[in-house]
């Protein structure tokens, strides 16, 4: 079972990424996490495309954007505390912080799981030598088919920086 103090630092972390503070019996019980996690783990998620940019770039706003339009279902927000603690249900992908705090969870771990399970969304944020950094892959069907679409690969992809 959790730990009380791994409950609330939970709570904590899901507050500035959902936007707001759920209450312990709102987050779907281990058991059904379980389950979800099994069903994803089984599900080969193709394509996939990756960036990697420096933590707090401003594209990641438009990437929110052009991943809405490809597919706006509600999210699942897993993070490595989801897993003892409870996952929160299902948001709108609008509603998700995608400037979320470099400290929002020591693993540096966030995954967004559309409801239907069918794309995926992984951000890995760690410090490198004494760059910030993110990577963010897509996958699934409309998700990971954006690197597709050069235009928005283009407006994402690793720009030089100005200065």
């Amino acid at each position: 079972m959790h730990h009380p103090d791994q409950m609330q630092a939970h709570l904590e972390e899901l507050e500035i990424l959902v936007g707001r503070r759920p209450l312990p019996e709102e987050l779907l019980p281990r058991e059904q996490v379980e389950h979800l996690r099994e069903e994803i783990v089984r599900r080969e998620y193709v394509p996939s495309v990756v960036w990697k940019l420096k933590f707090g770039d401003p594209r990641v706003e438009q990437l929110a954007r052009i991943l809405k339009n490809a597919n706006g279902s509600k999210v699942y927000v897993w993070t490595p505390a989801s897993n003892t603690c409870g996952l929160h249900p299902p948001i709108a992908l609008a509603s998700f912080n995608f400037d979320f705090p470099f400290d929002v969870n020591s693993e540096g771990i966030i995954s967004l799981v559309t409801s239907d399970l069918s794309d995926r969304l992984i951000f890995d944020f760690s410090d490198e030598n004494t760059s910030r950094l993110i990577e963010i892959e897509a996958m699934g069907p409309h998700w990971g088919a954006i690197g597709e679409r050069p235009v928005a690969v283009e407006e994402i992809h690793e720009q030089p920086d100005p200065g």
